[in-house]
């Protein structure tokens, strides 16, 4: 399981996502992935592309995931080259994420700002390795090998293809599209998938 990254030169880069993280994402994100069709992405999480959420990719057994940093906690999307896909939502431990209103659900769980944050490092450990030659080395980034990139961009075609029916179908009225599309995944993510 690998963070994939492009630097400021534009190198693309790996690095190991750490045990702990890794055993999260499996605990949270793989088993709890469900398959969405393409007018989901379409008409909801594509428009994550055109906001500032931070994100990152992750290769893992052939497949990407893009996981974004965006209300309950974090969008995980599944990608891969059979042009299928799957989504998942955590809820975010810090019970005022994004400014939102604590729920009862929240207030159950104490929240420690100390603890180890496996969402904030499945997004930044690689978001901030981008910018920063330091984070590269904390985390130990290497030059990709060229099956790593072309994987990427293999489980990337499908989206891609989707994408260029998004803008066909919504540049005209980019404004409610938007809207609508933020509000679907507000609706299709729920609370989120409550962690521990």
């Amino acid at each position: 399981m690998k963070y994939i990254i492009w630097d400021k030169e534009n190198n693309p880069l790996t690095a190991q996502v750490s045990i702990l993280d890794k055993k999260y994402f499996k605990d949270y994100i793989l088993s709890n992935l469900k398959p969405i069709n393409e007018i989901k992405y379409i008409e909801g999480f594509s428009a994550l592309l055109h906001t500032l959420a931070k994100s990152s990719y992750i290769l893992f057994n052939e497949n990407l995931y893009w996981i974004v940093e965006w209300n309950p906690g974090l969008i995980i999307l599944e990608m891969n080259k059979k042009e299928k896909m799957s989504f998942t939502a955590l809820r975010s431990p810090n019970p005022k994420f994004g400014g939102r209103k604590p729920l009862e659900i929240d207030k159950k769980n104490i929240y420690d700002e100390d603890a180890e944050n496996h969402q904030y490092n499945l997004i930044f450990n690689a978001w901030d390795a981008q910018f920063d030659k330091r984070h590269q080395e904390w985390n130990n980034f290497e030059p990709a090998h060229k099956d790593e990139v072309k994987l990427f961009h293999d489980c990337l075609k499908y989206v891609n293809k989707l994408g260029d029916l998004t803008q066909s179908k919504f540049e005209k009225d980019f404004k409610n599209y938007f809207e609508n599309a933020k509000n679907n995944i507000e609706k299709w993510s729920g609370i989120g998938i409550i962690t521990r």
